[in-house]
């Protein structure tokens, strides 16, 4: 089975490529965007009247945008030294600060059995070079012992241990792209079947937050190789609707990969509830 994915293939996508004009017109400002929510817990309503409103009110452990901004620098900094420096230790102590922050520690196993094999630095540096080719090859994250890893945690650090801006794919962020694949379609297309190169799938999530919309695929935790697919997707995708939005500044960050760390932020914030 081929499981490379060609990224100017993908892009050309007559789906794909509606999807980034239309993801573009909501970062520029140029289209409407209204979402809302209450969270659980603590109970508090979010009520977003544009796309850049999202990430003005991005909220994550009572941080706004930019001191989240500028604590993930730092921690990506330091993994992005010790990856180059091919320090074990120093790599394990940035993965955990990673895990800690993005509440996941569930997924330390994972990191320690690398550091273990003393292959932790290797695996990352080589699982986010994978990711950033224009032919990825995602049957190096399938089967039962891949050569990379990918979940809720390996995502968080491949963002952040890349030198290439790179984006987080977490439930939230799924979510979010569902819902606003499903505004496209009921907008902008004559089809309201969601093609499969938009076929977000809904990633597994705590609490009882509605994540998944009707007609997206649900996900298996397990499957790590589509985790992986739809993580490069979306990056290709933001990426390519900034470019497209031609914006010198967008929720007050310049620079391409500021700018996408500020997307992924107001995808986080709407996803929380779809």
């Amino acid at each position: 089975m081929n499981l490379t994915v060609n990224k100017l293939k993908y892009l050309n996508d007559s789906d794909v490529k509606g999807f980034t004009t239309y993801l573009s017109s909501l970062i520029n400002g140029n289209r409407e965007f209204n979402h809302s929510y209450e969270t659980k817990k603590p109970k508090k309503k979010f009520n977003f009247s544009s796309f850049q409103d999202a990430a003005n009110n991005y909220e994550y452990h009572n941080k706004n945008f930019d001191k989240t901004n500028a604590h993930l620098k730092e921690i990506s900094s330091k993994l992005q030294e010790s990856i180059e420096n091919k320090n074990e230790f120093d790599t394990l102590k940035s993965c955990t600060d990673i895990l800690v922050w993005g509440g996941v520690t569930s997924g330390a196993y994972g990191i320690l059995n690398l550091y273990l094999n003393k292959s932790l630095t290797s695996s990352i540096e080589g699982a986010f070079q994978e990711m950033q080719k224009n032919d990825v090859d995602f049957s190096y994250f399938s089967g039962s012992s891949p050569k990379y890893q990918m979940n809720s945690s390996f995502t968080k650090i491949y963002a952040l241990a890349s030198p290439n801006p790179f984006i987080i794919f977490d439930s939230r962020v799924s979510a979010a792209f569902q819902l606003i694949v499903s505004n496209f379609l009921k907008e902008e297309s004559t089809n309201s079947n969601i093609p499969d190169s938009l076929a977000f799938p809904q990633l597994e999530s705590r609490g009882s937050a509605n994540r998944l919309l009707k007609g997206f695929p649900p996900f298996k935790s397990q499957n790590r190789s589509l985790h992986a697919e739809w993580n490069v997707k979306a990056n290709w995708i933001v990426d390519a609707s900034l470019a497209e939005a031609s914006l010198k500044t967008f929720c007050g960050v310049t620079g391409r990969s500021d700018q996408m760390r500020a997307v992924e932020a107001a995808l986080f914030m709407i996803g929380y509830e779809v």
